[in-house]
């Protein structure tokens, strides 16, 4: 019951959490045009590309010490525990410097990067240097933060993260208006970021209380060789992910300029909440997956796995439908000064938005049982077939859809594949067609899904945007919910997800 409970908390609190900051970005959004072009926004998006392959110090650490940490916390091994995070301590703030000094070093290449456009924003030099020290500052006091997660009780941290996201959104917007001035914006964030990192960490040094030893703690050789051995091969993983996803932006700035940027980011902040409101909530069940694979037996390991997978595809599957028939409604509504884009752009965006939430299942398991090493080189392959495509499909189409088709082509001749094979064959000890099967089954669900809609949303009656928006919504969640329904209520997975709601609504009917 405990891993059950604190899974739920953990998902409500991360469903909450990032549901305010889905509201908040479309607010801050609004109000950032209102007082700066679209170019500062685009800006703004390419900085944080380029300062995501920066992170790539970070290497992955993070989630080889999360793994490491599920054995000393079952067993309350404190000795252990604060070995392991005065490594983190350590480790943390030497990255914290390699980001400083990294970033410092783009400096003289930064009018290349940042293309046409880059003329009309003043002081861009001295914006690039705050954005350089926002994401440095975030590991000096953020490692602590990661015991909490591993032991089950991000929970705990509920309203110093709500109160964060306000206060991160809002007071930066209200220096912004009286100003006028985008580096009194950045300026306030980085207050704003510090402050709360630092609230975050007393109140895990009040959880426990035995990280405030000065001692310095040896650490088993056994997990220090398991933890060597998951950051390289995580740092193959995380400099591939970060290359993959600081791409599209630095593409599309240096071929098409920043304010293409600048109307992209509008589609991926869209999708980046959505996946960022899912995942948390999927994150949330990360520790407890990873207890379960220490405790449990193969075949409950593979009926959890399907159940969560179910749901996955739930929440994707709709999701994708509705953003691909609703997105550009949602944007003229919500920025009507700003374009968008043709279908041609959409469909990819939305393809690789599907794309990488159906892998969202497998990644949880193969994180949480920690198969890091038998996938390293799996990033490689993707990342260079995604520079490869998007460079050549891009030459050919000129458009911004050529660099999004070429992630999706590296998604679908990698990671569709062999991340769920590592899973079964490591993981599961299992064959892998049962994966592939059901996923051929969901897949042949969202034709069945996104055609019905289509046709329905053919007949749409209404001229006035926000009617037929209204429309567009409703006939999306009607009709995908009710085609998922008729096909999914008699598996073993949909009982399986049935029962664990009626316990946290309290109406466990056994």
């Amino acid at each position: 019951m405990g891993r059950t409970k604190n899974s739920i908390l953990n998902f409500l609190v991360g469903i909450g959490s990032n549901l305010l900051t889905l509201i908040l970005g479309f607010v801050s959004r609004n109000i950032f045009l209102y007082f700066l072009s679209i170019e500062y926004l685009g800006v703004s998006g390419l900085f944080s590309s380029v300062l995501t392959m920066l992170s790539l110090a970070e290497l992955g650490f993070a989630s080889a010490i999360i793994y490491s940490l599920y054995k000393p916390l079952a067993d309350k091994d404190e000795e252990t525990i604060v070995a392991i995070m005065q490594l983190f301590r350590k480790v943390y703030r030497t990255i914290s410097l390699i980001v400083f000094v990294a970033g410092m070093c783009c400096l003289p290449i930064l009018d290349f990067i940042v293309g046409d456009g880059g003329e009309k924003i003043e002081h861009l030099p001295i914006i690039y240097v705050l954005f350089v020290i926002n994401t440095s500052v975030t590991y000096l006091f953020s490692y602590n933060e990661t015991l909490i997660t591993a032991d089950q009780k991000a929970y705990k941290l509920a309203a110093i993260k709500y109160i964060s996201n306000l206060l991160l959104t809002l007071l930066p917007l209200v220096t912004l208006a009286l100003t006028r001035e985008y580096i009194v914006f950045l300026v306030t964030q980085i207050v704003v970021r510090i402050f709360t990192n630092i609230v975050i960490y007393f109140r895990v040094i009040k959880e426990y209380p035995i990280l405030l030893s000065k001692e310095k703690r040896k650490l088993p050789a056994e997990i220090s060789r398991t933890i060597k051995k998951n950051v390289l091969a995580l740092a193959i993983y995380k400099i591939a992910i970060a290359v993959t996803a600081g791409t599209d932006n630095i593409l599309i700035s240096i071929m098409f300029g920043v304010t293409a940027v600048g109307i992209y980011s509008n589609y991926t902040l869209i999708t980046q909440s959505i996946i960022s409101l899912v995942s948390q909530g999927m994150n949330a069940i990360v520790s407890s997956i990873g207890n379960l694979a220490a405790t449990s037996r193969d075949d409950d390991k593979i009926s959890v796995f399907y159940s969560v997978q179910l749901m996955n595809f739930w929440l994707y599957g709709f999701a994708s439908i509705g953003m691909f028939f609703c997105i550009n409604s949602v944007i003229k509504i919500w920025l009507p000064d700003v374009e968008v884009f043709s279908m041609s752009v959409v469909l990819p965006l939305v393809l690789s938005f599907f794309l990488l939430g159906m892998q969202n299942s497998v990644s949880l398991f193969r994180d949480a049982q920690g198969l890091f090493w038998q996938g390293k080189l799996r990033p490689i392959a993707q990342t260079v077939i995604n520079l490869v495509a998007s460079v050549l499909i891009v030459r050919l189409s000129n458009s911004v859809s050529g660099i999004v088709w070429g992630t999706v082509l590296s998604r679908l001749l990698v990671n569709f594949w062999f991340d769920p094979y590592i899973v079964f064959k490591y993981g599961f000890k299992k064959p892998v067609f049962p994966y592939f099967k059901k996923y051929s089954f969901y897949v042949l669900v969202e034709i069945v899904a996104f055609f019905s809609v289509y046709f329905v949303l053919y007949f749409n009656p209404f001229d006035d945007i926000w009617l037929s928006l209204i429309f567009d919504i409703c006939s999306c969640s009607v009709i995908v919910n009710a085609i998922f329904f008729a096909f999914f209520y008699r598996l073993s997975e949909f009982r399986y997800i049935y029962q664990h709601l009626l316990m946290i609504l309290g109406r466990d009917n056994k």
